[in-house]
């Protein structure tokens, strides 16, 4: 994945023509860097989960006993995860910036990753429209998937072939996605960048 992500920006980033040959060298080139910046965003992942679920986890049951009705336990749980999942929004938009930096600058891990968090506070309604935007586009393509899955079946096979040939289609759709969403995000840091 580190590797993956490391070639996609690469490509992402870059202002010259890309080909097959920018991915697998910018996987190369960024592997370890990248990796020392995933390593920091999931352990800040980790800290984000322990603060918010696990009061849920330790609460939960409280709660239900304590309100008047399950529906403001509900309630309750639903904003705080809605919390949780914005959280996690803008730790991955801020961890794309660090490394969106580190290709433009070079800069050491820790110099991008102050540089990806000013990233982040100057364009971040932009960077959170662009994610959410991407994320609501594969939710809809992952349901017509699934429309077209149950509605037809494996039931002969023809079928089968069919629906195997358009689930690559859709895991492959699914990168390309990631990349203009990576491509997106390379725009509006280059903007940064520039400014700066």
């Amino acid at each position: 994945s580190v590797f993956m992500n490391a070639g996609m920006l690469a490509c992402a980033a870059s202002k010259e023509h890309t080909s097959p040959g920018t991915f697998w060298s910018g996987g190369a080139k960024l592997f370890f860097s990248f990796l020392k910046i995933s390593l920091v965003f999931l352990l800040l992942a980790a800290v984000w989960t322990a603060v918010v679920l696990v009061p849920i986890a330790l609460n939960l049951e409280g709660w239900l006993q304590n309100f008047p009705s399950e529906k403001y336990a509900v309630g309750l749980v639903l904003c705080l995860l809605a919390l949780y999942l914005m959280g996690l929004a803008k730790l991955y938009i801020w961890s794309v910036a660090s490394r969106l930096s580190k290709i433009n600058t070079g800069d050491s891990v820790l110099a991008s990753l102050k540089t990806g968090a000013q990233i982040y506070w100057k364009k971040k309604w932009a960077l959170l429209g662009l994610v959410l935007g991407f994320l609501v586009f594969q939710l809809v393509l992952a349901k017509l998937y699934w429309l077209l899955e149950s509605s037809t079946g494996m039931v002969s096979p023809g079928l089968i072939v069919v629906l195997f040939v358009v689930q690559q289609a859709f895991a492959f759709f699914r990168i390309q996605i990631r990349q203009m969403m990576y491509a997106g995000m390379a725009h509006l840091a280059g903007d940064h960048h520039s400014a700066s």
